[in-house]
C-alpha cells in the first residue's frame, strides 16, 4: 500500500505542477500603458536599432524603486503570447538591464516575469535607427488586510524614451 500512495502523490503532484507551470492567462496579465518621451535625435548615438530595458521593483513598504535582477524580459510580434513564443529574450543584470540589439521591427508585445513581482505586458511602437531606453515599473506581490488599512499597492508603468519623430 505504500508504494501505491507515493506512486499516487507523485502523480498528483506532477499534474498540479503541470497546472502552475501552464502559468496565468494571457488576459489575466493586464496591459500596462506606455508613457512615451521624445527626444532630439543624436547623431553619434542613434546609429543602431537597439532598446535598452530597465526593469524597477515597486514595494508597498519602500517608497523608492529598485532595480531588479533576474528578471525575464521577452519580446515578440504583436498580437502574439509572448511568454510561450518570444522572438527574443533576456534577463536582467545586477543593475536591473538588459540589452536587446538589432531591433529591425517597427512594433512589439513585451512581457515581464519575475518571482515576487506581478506580471505586466505592454506594446511599443520603436523607432529606426535610434536607441530607445525602456524603463518599467513592476508592482511585488503583497498580501495586506483591508480592513487594517496602509497604503495602496502601487501600480505597475512603462517609460518609453525614444527619438523625435523626423
Amino acid at each position: 500500500m505504500a508504494s501505491f500512495g507515493i506512486v499516487s502523490f507523485t502523480t498528483l503532484l506532477s499534474l498540479r505542477l503541470a497546472g502552475l507551470a501552464a502559468g496565468q492567462a494571457l488576459s489575466s496579465i493586464p496591459v500596462v500603458p506606455v508613457s512615451v518621451v521624445h527626444r532630439p535625435r543624436e547623431i553619434a548615438r542613434d546609429t543602431s536599432d537597439e532598446a535598452v530595458v530597465i526593469v524597477h521593483g515597486l514595494s508597498v513598504l519602500e517608497p523608492t524603486d529598485r532595480p531588479l535582477q533576474s528578471a525575464y524580459v521577452g519580446l515578440g510580434p504583436p498580437g502574439t503570447d509572448v511568454r510561450y513564443h518570444p522572438a527574443r529574450t533576456a534577463d536582467t543584470d545586477t543593475a536591473g538591464t538588459a540589452v536587446f540589439s538589432r531591433l529591425a521591427v517597427d512594433s512589439v508585445d513585451v512581457v515581464v516575469l519575475r518571482v515576487g513581482y506581478r506580471a505586466v505586458r505592454f506594446s511599443l511602437g520603436l523607432a529606426r535607427q535610434c536607441h530607445q531606453m525602456i524603463q518599467i515599473y513592476v508592482a511585488q506581490y503583497g498580501e495586506i488586510d483591508g480592513e487594517v488599512g496602509g497604503p495602496p499597492s502601487p501600480r505597475p508603468r512603462v517609460v518609453l524614451t525614444t527619438c523625435a519623430p523626423a
